[in-house]
């Protein structure tokens, strides 16, 4: 500390020709509240301005190109950072105990992170991971990861929303973010780390789809758990539903489905739509106006069906002869499940081109 200077009213300053404000510099100084970082400066080490309690403006310049981890950890009167051009490198865990950081900017010009959409949030352009937030943070559409310490001690995040293109949410991702009381795990989803939302002491309930993988400890401490208490899964119900349509040839059929009460909903809905609006091709009315993840789920269940009951007519109709590599016994000790798996999977790689005019929903 010896070397870094603090004024009678709160202003730090850095040795003229420093290149690196070292680990720890102004660690723990109440005393400083504001500092301006010379021009030449290439690197925050970590903890640099961690435990400054009362620090409100910080001005980085065009020079920095390493920032490390901690660097303004519990910096509470902290409100607003920008993050020059110059910058190639951020480590993690940058902005814990941050309480009233509230703007976040990446300069414009910066070819490695970006805050696209006045996001107020640090991100990995080309990864589109979300490295830093804030309590102000909107995730943008477009990041598919929320890395390890994101959010940790945010203290004033209440509730955020998570796109549906986000894969993954990462260790210690909302850790010790004690007033999030609201959250929805989109269906993007795969996998929530360890820790990720330990220590959320207001987060009592918490909707997940089926087939996320979560980690042992992914809520440790808090009100929800890995065990079920107070963490509700989203329900799934099976759903039947029968078509009509014409392929080369009038087709009819029944398919079964496991969809979420929110997409049953949306199911209900666009069929009745459909046919009020007197649609020709129900399937491409669905297309056009169901979310994709939906759609993708109802074409495919009847292209299967489809591709089922013909394969099924082409084997009982042409026996063996479906069949040139097999022999006669091989083909006699298969049952017609088997043989029609194998005629699907050598004879209908394509999809048939089919229109659906009516669909009756049986829950």
């Amino acid at each position: 500390m010896a070397k870094y200077k603090i004024s009678k009213n709160g202003v730090g300053s850095i040795p003229k020709g420093e290149t690196f404000i070292d680990d720890s510099a102004f660690k723990m100084c109440k005393k400083l509240t504001s500092i301006v970082i010379p021009d030449g400066v290439l690197c925050i080490e970590s903890e640099a301005f961690s435990g400054c309690i009362n620090l409100k403006e910080i001005t980085i310049p065009n020079s920095i190109e390493y920032i490390y981890s901690h660097a303004f950890a519990g910096c509470k009167e902290l409100t607003s950072i920008v993050i020059p051009e110059s910058v190639k490198s951020l480590h993690r865990y940058l902005f814990p105990d941050c309480d009233n950081l509230s703007s976040i900017v990446v300069d414009e010009e910066n070819n490695k992170y970006d805050s696209r959409n006045n996001c107020n949030a640090i991100i990995e352009t080309e990864s589109n991971t979300l490295l830093h937030g804030c309590a102000n943070t909107i995730i943008p559409d477009s990041v598919t990861e929320i890395a390890p310490g994101a959010f940790t001690r945010c203290k004033n995040l209440t509730s955020i929303s998570i796109p549906n293109n986000v894969k993954s949410i990462g260790n210690g991702a909302f850790f010790g973010c004690e007033n999030l009381n609201n959250i929805i795990i989109p269906e993007s989803v795969k996998f929530i780390d360890s820790e990720a939302f330990a220590r959320c002491n207001s987060l009592t309930t918490i909707t997940i789809p089926d087939g996320v993988n979560i980690a042992e400890n992914a809520f440790e401490g808090s009100p929800c758990n890995n065990k079920g208490k107070k963490l509700t899964k989203e329900k799934k119900s099976t759903v039947t539903f029968s078509y009509e349509g014409q392929l080369d040839f009038y087709i009819d059929g029944e398919c079964t489905l496991e969809l979420t009460s929110k997409e049953l909903e949306l199911f209900k809905k666009f069929n009745q739509q459909a046919k009020d609006e007197d649609a020709d091709d129900i399937l491409a009315y669905f297309e056009e106006q169901m979310p994709e993840s939906l759609y993708d789920k109802i074409e495919a269940a009847i292209n299967n069906q489809i591709r089922y009951n013909d394969s099924e007519e082409m084997i009982e109709q042409e026996g063996i002869n479906c069949f040139p590599e097999m022999s006669q016994k091989v083909f006699d000790s298969m049952t017609m499940e088997e043989l029609i798996e194998r005629y699907m999977d050598d004879n209908c790689d394509g999809i048939y081109e089919f229109i659906i005019e009516n669909i009756e929903i049986n829950e």
